[in-house]
């Protein structure tokens, strides 16, 4: 059978084996146990890769797998929605974010995590409210009260981590915020926590973040680990954006240190990198080296040939601890315009791809989100692996995460086409 993508079940089967699933803990009784706690995770995490938008849709998967995938995985009938919502209940979620380590380490391993697009491995760390929930007495949702007479609701948020200097970016880590703090409260214990696990692993040589998670603790954290940082400023920053203000802002195009111009839509973006060297800080940021602005302005050429600006110039200001000289601009300039594959093959890629920030059909209660969160970044992981690896194979035409997810089915569907590897 001819393939529209370049992966096949052994692919998949190995990845997901990767997260070692059979090391989950089974609270159940050993009595009654019509079902292994294995074979309910690999039909969860297969379910949400093919973007089953619910329970409902994960039973039906497990209706129509071959003999041989259900051998590998242990799925050896259907298994109802009711059973599987169940199992959401039974699932610790410190043991399921190990679930990812292993799996991005395991991708590390094979050599698919190397940074291509810049020079060291970078890790962009973004907050996502992706559920509104009324349990409002969980320690992770943050009660908000509307105007008016209107019933009180829950936020449900979380910081994650996504490897963006690869090919791949997938996800690192999912932390939760917890309700009574914000993301500014939070982003000193995320950081701490992201570097202890993936610090001494070569993917997090430098922590990107926006303006939001943007403070000097934080900085200070970063900078004592021997990391690297790359924040994003603005005016809440007080001081230090006004004197980015007063060294950047006023420096008029022809002295832009690099400049590079593509076609979007019809219209000509160009981008400009102007960069000032902080030999001992700035103000309290004693480590802070490099402040970097990047300008951008767009342009269309009207019926008379003439070349017209179009739309407001925008300014983004960075500040950074690594050294003057340790990129060019070019590198600096590709490594702002990176982090926002957070966005665009994080969070955007969630809510489309997955529906995230849709009516949610696998669970209602806080934990049971956050559970199901996580797997969804574990599917996101995988599948961004293998769309990377068909591109590659493909002359660099990336297929969609949707195609992914529809070949993923019917790699399932086919079976193996050759006998598993066992490595």
């Amino acid at each position: 059978m001819m393939q529209a993508f370049p992966f096949t079940s052994n692919a998949i089967v190995r990845r997901v084996k990767d997260a070692r699933l059979d090391l989950l803990t089974d609270t159940r009784s050993r009595r009654g146990r019509r079902y292994d706690l294995q074979a309910l995770a690999w039909t969860l995490l297969l379910s949400m890769s093919v973007g089953a938008r619910g329970l409902r849709q994960a039973e039906d998967l497990t209706r129509s797998l071959p003999p041989g995938i259900r051998r590998v995985t242990g799925i050896w009938r259907r298994i109802s929605d009711t059973k599987l919502r169940d199992t959401l209940f039974m699932l610790d979620y410190d043991e399921l974010r190990c679930c990812l380590h292993r799996m991005v380490k395991a991708e590390a391993r094979r050599g698919n995590l190397k940074p291509t697009r810049l020079p060291l491995s970078v890790v962009a760390i973004d907050g996502k409210e992706f559920h509104t929930n009324s349990q409002l007495d969980h320690p992770f949702v943050m009660k908000v009260q509307p105007d008016g007479d209107r019933q009180p609701y829950g936020r449900l948020r979380v910081h994650r981590a996504h490897l963006i200097s690869a090919d791949a970016a997938v996800c690192l880590d999912q932390l939760p915020i917890e309700g009574h703090t914000n993301e500014a409260g939070t982003i000193f214990d995320t950081v701490h926590e992201v570097i202890g696990t993936w610090g001494h692993t070569g993917l997090c040589d430098v922590l990107a973040m926006d303006a939001g998670n943007c403070n000097l603790a934080t900085a200070s954290l970063i900078d004592g680990r021997g990391k690297g940082y790359l924040m994003r400023l603005k005016q809440n920053q007080g001081t230090i954006w006004n004197f980015a203000q007063t060294h950047l802002a006023s420096l008029g195009l022809e002295e832009a240190l690099r400049v590079e111009v593509e076609r979007s839509k019809g219209v000509e973006v160009e981008r400009r990198v102007y960069r000032l060297e902080l030999h001992s800080g700035v103000h309290t940021w004693n480590h802070a080296r490099q402040l970097v602005r990047i300008q951008t302005l767009r342009f269309k050429t009207d019926e008379n040939g003439v070349r017209v600006q179009v739309g407001e110039e925008g300014n983004r200001y960075w500040i950074s601890n690594l050294g003057h000289k340790q990129f060019d601009e070019a590198a600096w300039l590709t490594m702002c315009r990176q982090y926002w594959r957070i966005e665009n093959e994080g969070n955007w890629t969630a809510d489309t791809a997955w529906d995230e920030d849709g009516r949610n059909a696998w669970a209602t209660g806080a934990s049971e989100v956050l559970l199901v969160g996580l797997l969804r970044m574990m599917a996101l992981t995988l599948v961004a692996v293998l769309r990377r690896k068909a591109q590659r194979r493909q002359g660099g035409r990336a297929p969609t995460w949707k195609q992914c997810q529809r070949e993923v089915f019917a790699a399932l569907r086919v079976g193996f086409e050759r006998p598993l590897a066992t490595h």
